[in-house]
This record gives structure tokens, sequence and C-alpha cells, in this order.
């Protein structure tokens, strides 16, 4: 950009090339772009952006908008963003909400055509119930080819040293919503939808970098980890982060609750919780060498005993951490 073009006039132009100018343009000023999309005076007094959110053009524009003169200074002098070497990154996925035995033509919050099985649980079937393509009907939690689209983008234009420094959140929720409606066991189906999801991720992102939460469509719907749900349902869903190292004993956590003794596997089979030692990705002095990350099940509630327990526990553990941090 020349030097008296701004950042909200990129922002009006294209948000895309905005973050692609803002990130890769050094000898200018690393100004964020998502400041300028938020600044109240320039989008709302200035009645720059529409009112349903859309970009206006400039001839549009009712009046012309100086920054004031401190903004002007800071991107002159590259003091609005410093480089302190950060490279972590964050992404944040939730509510996936899978449906395997996906119809194409259905129209409720889960299409699911009849005859559903192990032997076609990826299969796409339309009204007359054949195997088809697995579009989608706009309505209904999707099929598994919605989520793999997306891990595929993500193969094919991140640069896998960034994704080496990326932390991944799975906020829960993977099976599709009455997820335990006319199919087999859920011993069977939650393991084979768990294992296709977390091995496509793991072609991506590093275990370690891994933290997932159990949500209230997980498992037996509502109730997993809970006090009436089935522990064998509960184990199905937990063994595949065990397996593949996402949940570990590798804190060597030991953890006494009514005068028995667990490590963060039993407790995680038991109860969906486990602490995490987040990977120093986020300075380049490696600052944050003791920072952890707490996964609560949520759907046990506030008042749930045991896992309070826990929860003080590994606060009290993390406090005596050199520059411990939750």
């Amino acid at each position: 950009p020349i030097q008296d073009e701004f950042c909200y006039d990129i922002v009006e132009q294209s948000p895309e090339s905005c973050m692609m100018w803002s990130r890769t343009n050094q000898p200018y000023c690393k100004l964020s772009c998502y400041s300028c999309e938020h600044e109240p005076t320039i989008f709302n007094q200035q009645q720059i952006r529409g009112s349903n959110g859309e970009y206006r053009p400039r001839k549009e524009r009712m009046n012309t908008y100086y920054p004031p003169s401190d903004v002007l200074n800071a991107a002159k002098n590259c003091t609005a963003v410093k480089d302190d070497g950060h490279t972590g990154q964050i992404l944040f996925i939730s509510d996936i909400h899978i449906e395997p035995w996906y119809n194409v033509d259905g129209s409720g919050q889960v299409s699911r055509y009849s005859g559903a099985s192990m032997s076609n649980i990826w299969q796409c079937h339309d009204s007359s119930n054949k195997e088809t393509s697995c579009t989608l009907n706009g309505k209904s939690d999707p099929p598994y080819p919605l989520w793999l689209s997306g891990m595929e983008w993500i193969r094919d234009h991140a640069n896998p040293k960034d994704l080496a420094q990326t932390i991944l959140i799975m906020g829960g929720d993977t099976q599709a919503h009455s997820y335990t409606t006319g199919t087999p066991p859920l011993t069977q189906t939650v393991p084979a939808l768990m294992d296709k999801v977390l091995n496509e991720i793991l072609s991506l992102f590093k275990s370690e970098n891994i933290f997932y939460a159990a949500g209230n469509n997980d498992g037996q719907h509502d109730i997993i980890f809970c006090s009436g749900s089935d522990p064998a349902v509960n184990t199905a869903w937990a063994l595949p982060f065990i397996k593949n190292g996402i949940v570990n004993n590798d804190l060597n956590r030991v953890y006494t609750y009514k005068n028995k003794t667990y490590n963060s596997i039993t407790i995680f089979n038991q109860t969906g919780y486990y602490i995490k030692k987040i990977p120093a990705i986020f300075n380049k002095s490696n600052e944050n060498e003791a920072f952890y990350s707490i996964i609560l099940n949520t759907n046990l509630g506030t008042g749930n005993a045991f896992q309070n327990a826990l929860f003080s526990q590994d606060l009290e553990f993390v406090s005596k951490q050199k520059n411990g941090a939750v």
C-alpha cells in the first residue's frame, strides 16, 4: 500500500487481501486488520459499512475519514504491533455434528436413511435409499465429506511448518444430533466415527498439539461420563484419544479422591477430564514453557464433586510450576 493508504481502505476492498497485506508487508507496518474492521469510529460514525455488515464501495461514503494523529504516528513509526517473535497459532473447531448415514434428500436436523449399519456407515443415500454422491441438502447435520473438505483445504493451503506451531482445540459435539437413533450399538459407532475424525486430524497436527473436549452430543447424548451413562460407551469414546497419545500420563499426575488414587488416563476414562501441557510455541524465547490447558467435561455440571476435586488439585499443581499458567 502507498503511504497514505490505511487499513480501512484495504478492508473495504477485500478483507482477504487485507490480512495478506498485514502479515507480509514488513517494510510498511504490521497493522491489525481486525482492529480496523471493528473500529467504531471508522465503521459506525463514518458509516463506511452498510447496516447489514457488508462493505460499501468508496463512492458511497458520506465523507472522507482521516485517522487521528496518534493512529497516524503509530502507523508511520510501526509501533501499532510489535513483532516479538510470536509464531504460535490457535485453531478452534466445534460442533461438526457428522452424520454417517446421510440422506441427501432429507430435510430434518438429522437426515438419515433407513437400514443404517456398520457396512454402510460412510455411504450417502437418496430418497429411494440408493447410494449416491454426498451432496448437502442444506438443512441437516452434514456427512463426513464436509468435514474432510475442511481438513483437505488446510492441507492444501497451510504451510506444514505453521501447522507444527498450531494448537487445535476441538470443542466437542463430533456426533450428529440423535446419533443414537436407529443405529448399531454405540460401542461400535462411536469409535468408528472418532477414529476416522482423529486419523484425519493427526495427519495434519501433532498429538501434543490437540486438545479435545467431550460435548453434549458425544457418546450418550447429554450424559457422557455422567451418572447413569454406560461405562462401555464412555470408554469407546475415550479410547481413540488414549491410544493416539492425545491424552496421556506424560505429566505424571497422581490424583487422590475418597482414599483412591488415579492417573490422567484413568481419570479421563472415567470423567472425560484431563490436564495437558501446551507446547511452547508462542514465543521465540520459550517463555510459555509452563502453560497448561485443563479440559473439563461440562456435561458433569458445576457441582460435580469428583471433577471439582481434580480441578483444584491441578490448579495447585500449576501454581507450583515456575511461571505456571492455565
